[in-house]
């Protein structure tokens, strides 16, 4: 049974890189940036693509959901948070957006940061207790990841982890890092709880946006209200590259700070 022990990663992480790697390599360098947000571009791309293919089926099956009782709601949407919680899932913005094209700006917020914490809570235990029989450092070598892992493990845990939840760090990786590491679980669910918000919004009043749309389409409405609503996706998602943008600075600050001078290497 193996345990990824941070002190140890720490260790082998510096002598390989360097006493100061993270100055000699910056992690977060803007071909990165550029790099995930035409990434970021590319995917909403191919899932919009998708969706418009399928849009009768996903329209129905929305429309099922929202035809269902409160409670039902909520324990499906818990359901589905908590499986797009654990690795190598995806989902989480489309259910989000889901959220906000179902329920509006307040209902669908309200959903959306009850159901995710449930699941992301959930996802934290099961992966912890997973790990101490299967180990899951192997899927962890990549030097972000390490970078993160070292870090919280000291005094700036609340910090990164609120950051990292505002980066474009698939929802479930993020999970499975926090899960393996020695974070303070409350320390990790209060951070979670607000890292996650600004997104949610965001991608909330992005699926309220898509129902005007459609409702601006379907009822052949004026050419001015087409374009506010036009407008109004663009600043939605101009808002959320921009939060992704500063998060990772602000991250990338954060695993800079002080060396690592802090932590027990």
């Amino acid at each position: 049974m193996d345990i990824i022990t941070i002190e140890e990663d720490a260790s082998s992480f510096r002598t390989a890189k360097g006493d100061l790697p993270f100055i000699k390599y910056n992690i977060f360098s803007g071909l990165n940036l550029l790099y995930h947000v035409l990434l970021l571009f590319f995917a909403l791309i191919v899932i919009g693509a998708i969706i418009f293919e399928c849009r009768e089926y996903v329209k129905s099956l929305l429309m099922w959901v929202e035809s269902q009782e409160h409670w039902v709601i909520y324990i499906l949407f818990a359901i589905l948070f908590t499986l797009v919680s654990f690795p190598f899932t995806w989902g989480y913005t489309f259910l989000v957006i889901a959220s906000g094209y179902l329920f509006g700006i307040v209902r669908g917020i309200l959903t959306v940061m009850l159901t995710v914490n449930i699941g992301v809570v959930i996802a934290f235990f099961c992966i912890k207790a997973f790990n101490f029989k299967f180990s899951l450092s192997r899927f962890l070598e990549n030097e972000n990841i390490k970078a993160i892992l070292i870090v919280i493990s000291g005094p700036k845990a609340f910090k990164v982890a609120v950051f990292a939840r505002l980066t474009p760090i698939p929802f479930g990786l993020q999970n499975t890092i926090f899960a393996v590491s020695n974070i303070n679980p409350r320390v990790y669910f209060i951070a979670s709880f607000f890292g996650l918000i600004p997104a949610q919004i965001i991608n909330v009043y992005l699926g309220t946006s898509v129902r005007s749309m459609e409702e601006v389409l379907a009822h052949k409405s004026t050419k001015t209200t087409a374009i506010v609503v036009f407008l109004q996706m663009t600043v939605g998602i101009s808002l959320m590259i921009y939060v992704l943008t500063k998060a990772r600075q602000e991250l990338r600050r954060t695993l800079n700070s002080r060396h690592f001078v802090e932590l027990p290497l």
